[in-house]
């Protein structure tokens, strides 16, 4: 949060079938998470949940080919181990950047990526961590994405905030 000057330290995607509500993150590993425990993990049990609106077609949500679209998206990503070095690779992925994948994996781009040299990466202390777990010099040019830049999407519209 720091690094990214953001109030958001973690995303994910929820998915609702016959079974419940599921969260597909990327935590420790890439996963599907009941709902329930993805809030009960967050911080005094504020989050804020957004819906994807495409503005051009007037829809509300997905369409339902869609939501059959991300749900078979996610598949790849799925068991992934979490990216602390938050390498742009399909490796290992950290939480916004699987979420904005499975979307850019089916025609959606939910915001542009950044640079690493966009967040506090200057920082002393922040740059330590960052180097270690680089194992040296960090690619000040390594496309990013934050938590609070897919909540920011201008395709994104909040449904509920509790924050």
């Amino acid at each position: 949060q720091v690094g990214t000057m953001s109030k958001y330290s973690h995303v994910g995607v929820i998915f609702v079938g016959s079974r419940g509500a599921y969260v597909f993150e990327s935590v420790a590993t890439t996963r599907m998470t009941p709902l329930d425990d993805f809030i009960s993990r967050g911080k005094n049990g504020k989050y804020t949940i957004l819906r994807y609106e495409d503005e051009a077609s007037e829809s509300q949500g997905l369409t339902d080919e869609q939501k059959n679209s991300l749900w078979g998206a996610r598949r790849p990503y799925l068991g992934k181990r979490y990216d602390l070095a938050f390498k742009w690779s399909d490796d290992k992925m950290y939480c916004s950047e699987s979420t904005w994948k499975i979307f850019r994996d089916i025609g959606i781009d939910l915001t542009e990526t950044r640079k690493i040299r966009s967040f506090n990466i200057w920082i002393p202390k922040i740059r330590k961590v960052m180097e270690a777990r680089w194992g040296g010099p960090v690619n000040m040019d390594e496309p990013v994405v934050a938590p609070k830049d897919v909540v920011r999407s201008d395709l994104l519209n909040v449904v509920y905030d509790n924050y």
